[in-house]
């Protein structure tokens, strides 16, 4: 978390390594952008921290808020907006099983925002990103919209605000439907996309080697069988895992806090 916030402010990280991408930062992974995804999975152990010690006992605020705000500041610059959106998701959905946490839950929320706003408005980097993010998200609502009350035209594909996401989420359905049922193999994707029907020339670029979704993705691999046993496998794990975590009071459940909500971000459908 420091090393990318260090890189953002002197240009390279503490290694001496710069950023690949002019505004997102790596930290040390180098020409690997992938800074945000770490700093997620790895936050929720650090927070977990002085609830499943004796460590900071009665000053548990002296310790969280510091750190909340650098594992923030950390998700900003690295430029990886899911994570933010996953790392308070994750947070207020524990938050309501633990109530007294939610007062907490809204003061980070309100403390995120502010941050958030303060580096948009002083810094053009954040404030590109966070743009950008928006412009997205606008643009792949606005075309939902229209394609469910059937007002999208094929010629809307070729317009440069179309979403390169839509366009690979698209190359799913046809996919998955030379397989419907057990799908077509671990990793098949890549090569059944171009055998797909309703293909055209210039379709052919969006045949990544993932449609972007994990469940997606499953079940263009494994079909909707295979789909069906990845859901219920990792649900009752994650539901069998809360009830441990809740039910039974020890403060050694609260060492279960942070696969836990690992497991929930790696399941969370929009990832």
């Amino acid at each position: 978390m420091f090393d990318v916030v260090f890189q953002f402010i002197n240009g390279k990280d503490i290694f001496g390594l710069n950023s690949p991408h002019p505004r997102k930062f790596s930290g040390p992974f180098g020409s690997e952008l992938v800074a945000g995804g770490y700093i997620l999975n790895f936050s929720f152990f650090a927070l977990s921290l002085p609830f499943s010690t004796q460590l900071f006992k009665n000053k548990k605020s002296i310790y969280l808020f510091p750190l909340f705000i650098l594992i923030i500041s950390s998700l900003i610059m690295a430029g990886n907006r899911m994570s933010i959106i996953l790392f308070l998701f994750t947070l207020g959905f524990f938050s309501i099983f633990k109530q007294k946490y939610f007062n907490y839950f809204l003061i980070i929320l309100i403390t995120v925002f502010s941050l958030i706003f303060f580096l948009k408005k002083n810094n053009p980097l954040v404030n590109h990103n966070i743009n950008h993010f928006q412009a997205s998200v606008v643009s792949m609502f606005n075309i939902s919209k229209n394609v469910l009350t059937n007002n999208f035209e094929d010629s809307d594909r070729q317009k440069n605000d179309f979403p390169e996401q839509l366009r690979e989420f698209e190359t799913f359905y046809d996919t998955w439907q030379l397989n419907k049922y057990i799908g077509g193999g671990i990793r098949s994707y890549r090569f059944n996309c171009t055998m797909r029907g309703n293909i055209s020339l210039n379709e052919r670029i969006t045949c990544n080697t993932h449609p972007h979704n994990y469940y997606l993705e499953i079940i263009t691999d494994l079909g909707i069988f295979g789909l069906l046993a990845f859901s219920f496998l990792f649900f009752k794990v994650f539901i069998e895992s809360l009830k441990i975590t809740f039910l039974l009071k020890s403060r050694k459940n609260f060492l279960l806090f942070p696969f836990i909500m690992i497991l929930f971000v790696e399941i969370f459908p929009l990832k």
